[in-house]
């Protein structure tokens, strides 16, 4: 499995996550400036609160995403902690934009990466649970090129290789379209009426080519990413790569 600490990618030194999210909400920025120091979120020495301003212990658990303990929460992390907005779901941030994704455009927006539509720097998060708080923009790696991009699923980040990628969402939409739900594709054992639709020889070769990725965070995304049988224009085009 993928970790984000496994993650190879190009970031901005200068140029956070919780910056690029809080730059579409400056005009709030100000109300988390009452003392210096280094973030021991991100690392970057830019004005903020103390810890206990900005951390709700209640609720916070992700303690083990602090760099440092230096008692100090950057205006950007803390305003980021205090807008539920931006805890939940799917999202793509650039220097420009700050877009909350729905599902179902989730694979247009992919479409849009993989041919270059967006202008780095820019950060992507696929969530495991729209709905559910998480503090992703800790552990979301900003990128500086598209050609191989860090996306975070959940609480592991994967470097997206495009051709793989694809290839692996057409064999997950191709068992949807036979029927397949999500845990039938993470555990290689179909129902036996999806079995039968797709067949046992075509399944064979499907199930080769997944298996490497079973328990990744490219396979998640690609299942999240993926459409419906309702949703894809044509029936799938078996694909050997």
């Amino acid at each position: 499995m993928q970790g984000c600490c496994e993650v190879t990618v190009t970031t901005m030194t200068d140029l956070s996550t919780t910056a690029l999210l809080a730059n579409q909400h400056e005009s709030d920025r100000e109300t988390y400036t009452t003392q210096s120091g280094t973030c021991c979120f991100c690392g970057r020495r830019v004005e903020g609160v103390p810890v206990d301003e900005a951390v709700s212990h209640q609720y916070f658990s992700d303690y083990a995403r602090m760099a440092d303990d230096t008692g100090h929460v950057c205006c950007d992390c803390a305003l980021c902690m205090d807008q539920r907005a931006l805890k939940q779901g799917h999202w793509i941030v650039t220097a420009e934009t700050h877009e909350r994704v729905s599902t179902g455009d989730l694979h247009d927006r992919f479409e849009s990466l993989r041919d270059g539509e967006y202008d780095p720097p820019i950060a992507i998060h696929v969530s495991k649970n729209p709905i559910r708080s998480e503090h992703a923009y800790l552990w979301t790696p900003v990128n500086e090129q598209l050609a191989r991009p860090a996306v975070s699923y959940d609480r592991q980040c994967t470097t997206l290789d495009w051709s793989v990628y694809e290839t692996v969402l057409t064999l997950v939409e191709e068992l949807r379209w036979y029927g397949f739900r999500g845990d039938d594709i993470r555990s290689g054992e179909p129902r036996v009426s999806d079995l039968e639709s797709i067949g046992a020889d075509r399944f064979r070769e499907v199930e080769e080519m997944i298996e490497p990725h079973r328990g990744t965070a490219l396979l998640e995304i690609a299942w999240t990413v993926s459409r419906s049988r309702d949703d894809q224009p044509t029936p799938p085009t078996p694909t050997d790569e």
